[in-house]
C-alpha cells in the first residue's frame, strides 16, 4: 500500500454485503478497520455539507463538538481552533487534516478500510478530499437485497427491487461525478465492483483477484480463511428471496429483476455489467 492511499472506501446499497467484503480486506495484515463512531466525512451535515456550503463553519464546529467530540475537551478545542484557521486558507486541506487527526490513533504501517454509510453516495466529496483513494462498490442480487428487510412477502419484493435499482442509480451518479454540475468522478482504475454472489457461489477467483489488484496487495492466507468461514451461500443468506416468493410470484419477480438489469445496462450503470454476468452465471 506504500504508493496507494491510506483509506479504502467500501460501500453499496444497504443489505448488499459491504461489511462482509470489508471484513475480507481487514483480514489482510496490511489493512486496519476504521472505527469512527460518527463518520464526519459522509454524514449529511458533516464535511460534504460544509464544502458544499449547506452548513456554515460555525454550525459545523458546533455539530462536531456534539457528535464527534471526545472527553478530552481541551484537545478538541485546540484541534477545532487549528481547523478554523486553516479552513479559510485552504478548505480541502483543512478538512483532510481534520479527518487525519481523528484517524491518527488507528493508523498503522498499512491502510485503513472504511465502511461508513454513504461512502459511495459521497464519492464526489471523498475524491476531492482523497484523490488517491480506492473505492469498492459491493453489489448483490437485487432480489436478495429486496428480501432483507423483515416482513416483505412475494408481492412486495418487486417494490424492493425498484428501490434497489433507484439506489444503484444514485450511487452511479455520484461515482460518475454528474450531480449538480460537479466533475469529480471516481476513475475506473480506482474503483472495483464486487458482486457478493460470485464471491460466495460462483467464480470466486475473479472478484477476489480484482480486489487484490485494486489495492496492490499480495494474496494472504488470512483472507482465504475468511472466505472459507464467512463467505458461503448459507452464511450470507444467498437465495433468501425464494423463501418469500414461490411459484408464479417467483417467476414474476425474476422477470422483473432481469428487466431491471437490462434497464440499468442500457443506462450504462457501472454496476450493471458485473450484475448481469453474475446473474447469467448463477441463475
Amino acid at each position: 500500500m506504500a504508493e496507494h492511499p491510506e483509506v479504502v472506501f467500501v460501500g453499496g446499497v444497504a443489505h448488499s454485503g459491504s461489511s462482509l467484503v470489508a471484513g475480507l480486506l481487514e483480514a489482510h495484515p496490511g489493512l486496519t478497520p476504521l472505527s469512527v463512531a460518527a463518520p464526519l466525512h459522509t454524514d449529511d451535515r458533516g464535511l460534504p455539507a460544509l464544502l458544499a456550503g449547506q452548513v456554515g463553519l460555525e454550525e459545523f464546529v458546533g455539530r462536531f463538538r456534539e457528535r464527534w467530540g471526545s472527553t478530552d475537551q481541551g484537545a478538541i478545542d485546540a484541534e477545532l481552533d487549528r481547523f478554523r484557521e486553516a479552513y479559510y486558507r485552504d478548505p480541502l486541506s483543512a478538512c483532510r487534516e481534520l479527518f487525519s487527526s481523528l484517524t491518527a490513533p488507528e493508523r498503522g504501517a498499512g491502510g485503513l478500510v472504511d465502511t461508513s454509510p454513504g461512502n459511495l453516495r459521497q464519492a464526489q466529496t471523498l475524491v476531492r478530499l482523497f484523490p488517491e483513494a480506492r473505492f469498492v462498490h459491493v453489489v448483490r442480487d437485487g432480489r436478495d437485497v429486496a428480501a432483507s428487510p423483515a416482513g416483505r412477502d412475494g408481492t412486495r419484493l418487486a417494490a424492493g427491487v425498484r428501490g434497489w435499482a433507484s439506489s444503484l442509480r444514485e450511487i452511479d451518479a455520484a461515482v460518475r461525478g454528474e450531480e449538480d454540475g460537479a466533475e469529480h468522478p471516481v476513475r475506473a482504475e480506482r474503483l472495483e465492483v464486487v458482486v457478493l454472489d460470485r464471491l460466495v457461489a460462483g467464480d470466486r477467483e475473479t472478484p477476489y483477484s480484482g480486489l487484490l489488484r485494486l489495492l496492490g496487495l499480495e494474496d494472504d492466507p488470512a483472507m482465504r480463511s475468511y472466505c472459507d468461514r464467512r463467505l458461503g451461500p448459507r452464511e450470507v443468506g444467498r437465495g433468501r428471496w425464494r423463501e418469500r416468493a414461490r411459484g408464479p410470484a417467483a417467476w414474476a419477480l425474476t422477470r422483473r429483476y432481469r428487466r431491471t438489469l437490462d434497464e440499468l445496462a442500457r443506462e450504462e450503470n457501472h454496476a450493471a455489467g458485473p450484475l448481469l454476468a453474475a446473474y447469467e452465471e448463477l441463475e
